[in-house]
């Protein structure tokens, strides 16, 4: 058990991504920003006060304003959703708004005290791919070994080809090992039967459906407003002009290749392996 949960520290530490900006845009590499927040949403059932459910969100998101601001609406997106899931699902309307609140006044107050509002006052933020540097549908399947850099490298997938150049910022390369544990997961859980797969969607449905539309929206949010496959543009996504001004869309991408990371790690090493 312990050499299994070394393995899954491995995986969800060195994602490519992180590795990636490790030398290149430091602050972008500190995954472990997204991890914390997921595993905050994970131990809402550990029966925390509302005073301590406050303060934990409140920090985690004055402490994604220090590290980066690329942080926040992945996080936000996350929270949000895990509101909609108190409130309506588990009827934990006092919990869900208070976490809601907490995590606006963490952001702000981090913001504030940065000097955020005197930069968006006194310059313009409009600029550096804001609202049109987003992911390929091929990112979590393309090293991208473009030669530029914040490329990727891979000596057994060939890269494949984006559309717009700016789109090696959206990297999320699985990786040989990942995409081979991921296929084992899959496996792995067809392997269990009918039988086990409605038992497990019979007593976490609801869990399992807040999952798959959390990383859904985090996908489709993660392309921006052009959807593109390779080096084809499929569709323009028509965003309101807030959207475009004051949101960078790759990084949304992060949580989906943590995600896949999750998934392939729980099913593919305790029902494949």
């Amino acid at each position: 058990m312990s050499f299994i949960l070394l393995l899954h520290q491995y995986f969800f530490t060195l994602t490519t991504f992180s590795i990636q900006r490790l030398y290149t845009h430091t602050a972008l590499a500190a995954n472990w920003v997204i991890l914390l927040g997921i595993l905050l949403i994970i131990t809402n059932n550990e029966g925390r006060s509302i005073i301590k459910h406050v303060l934990l969100w409140c920090g985690l998101f004055f402490l994604a304003i220090s590290v980066n601001m690329y942080y926040v609406p992945i996080i936000g997106i996350l929270m949000v959703l895990e509101v909609i899931y108190l409130v309506f699902s588990q009827k934990c309307t006092v919990l869900g708004f208070s976490e809601l609140c907490a995590s606006m006044i963490g952001a702000v107050l981090a913001f504030y005290l940065y000097g955020g509002f005197y930069h968006i006052s006194g310059t313009s933020v409009n600029g550096g791919g804001l609202g049109r540097l987003g992911a390929n549908l091929n990112a979590l399947l393309n090293p991208m070994e473009t030669g530029l850099y914040l490329t990727g490298w891979s000596k057994f997938i060939k890269s494949k080809p984006v559309a717009v150049l700016g789109q090696y910022e959206g990297y999320s390369y699985l990786g040989l090992g990942l995409i081979a544990l991921l296929s084992i997961a899959a496996v792995g859980v067809m392997a269990k039967g009918m039988r086990w797969i409605k038992n497990v969607w019979a007593t976490a449905h609801v869990k399992i459906v807040y999952v798959f539309c959390a990383i859904a929206l985090l996908m489709v949010a993660s392309f921006g407003t052009e959807v593109t496959l390779n080096g084809r543009t499929l569709f323009h996504i028509p965003y309101p002009d807030f959207f475009l001004e004051n949101i960078w869309y790759f990084p949304l991408h992060w949580p989906v290749h943590v995600g896949c990371v999750g998934y392939s790690c729980y099913f593919g090493f305790y029902c494949g392996l």
